[in-house]
């Protein structure tokens, strides 16, 4: 038996695909900000003078001074944090909307976080300045990069605002650093107890090279995955500020077979 649409069903069915198909054309509104926004993120002295204070005190420290990918912390991590010079393996490519991505969201498995806590135009600033540092490598901002960051994020009215982030009473963010905090430090007293509690060659071994157990083992745990992998790059991060992580300075003198056993100790404990 065929089956008959009524004029509602067909009205409704076409209201649907209009409202589908409407959702994909930009409006008279987000078309008439667009300019205005294109101009805003726009880099000028003042914005590329703040892009690079921004850089030195949040970035620095991983990518190194000139964005190379060589900072003090670059040792210790896997994978290695982003070379600006290079146009290689970008996961949200070099567009400022991609780079706006990964300010935004961070890159998940990986030590890059996100840096939406900081103001709009403060990102926007830095993005700016990391363009400033290859331009050849960085296209041009263009209104299809505003239209997917209005989409996105909001551009526009973050940016009318300063892009300050709503505040939270101190008190609430206490309770959720608690909480956040709480299965870290609960895998730290399991390895510390483990670890007392052991007789083996790598339990003696992980004992006699540190100072501070509870210290070394909360490190190595805010520190995810990052000392797993090469055992150079691993000794690189105890050796960096031994004492402040709990290790002897004494681990200076071990031999690679050593620091090998080492690190394949602490990942048995952990």
């Amino acid at each position: 038996m065929k089956r008959h649409l009524t004029t509602t069903a067909l009205l409704g069915t076409a209201t649907l695909v209009l409202g589908a198909m409407l959702a994909w054309v930009p409006g008279p509104a987000a078309e008439a900000q667009a300019p205005d926004v294109l101009k805003q993120i726009q880099p000028n002295d003042e914005m590329l003078k703040n892009g690079a204070t921004l850089f030195a005190a949040n970035c620095a420290s991983c990518h190194g001074e000139q964005g190379k990918g060589d900072g003090l912390a670059a040792a210790a991590l896997n994978p290695k944090p982003r070379n600006f010079h290079s146009k290689d393996a970008w996961k949200n490519g070099q567009t400022f909307a991609g780079l706006y991505k990964t300010l935004e969201e961070g890159l998940p498995g990986t030590p890059m976080g996100s840096f939406n806590h900081l103001p709009a135009t403060d990102r926007v600033a830095l993005i700016n300045h990391i363009r400033s540092l290859a331009k050849a490598n960085y296209p041009d901002p263009t209104a299809q990069d505003v239209e997917t960051l209005q989409k996105d994020y909001s551009l526009a009215e973050e940016l009318a605002a300063g892009g300050e982030k709503a505040l939270i009473p101190v008190a609430k963010a206490v309770e959720l650093l608690i909480a956040e905090d709480a299965p870290k430090q609960a895998k730290v007293k399991q390895a510390l107890a483990k670890l007392k509690a052991g007789t083996d060659k790598g339990s003696m071994l992980i004992s006699s090279s540190s100072y501070d157990q509870e210290r070394m083992l909360t490190m190595l745990v805010n520190s995810g995955d990052s000392w797993r992998g090469n055992v150079q790059d691993f000794s690189k991060m105890v050796m960096y500020n031994a004492e402040v992580n709990g290790f002897r300075s004494m681990t200076g003198s071990y031999t690679s077979a050593q620091w090998s056993e080492l690190q394949n100790a602490l990942k048995k404990l952990l």
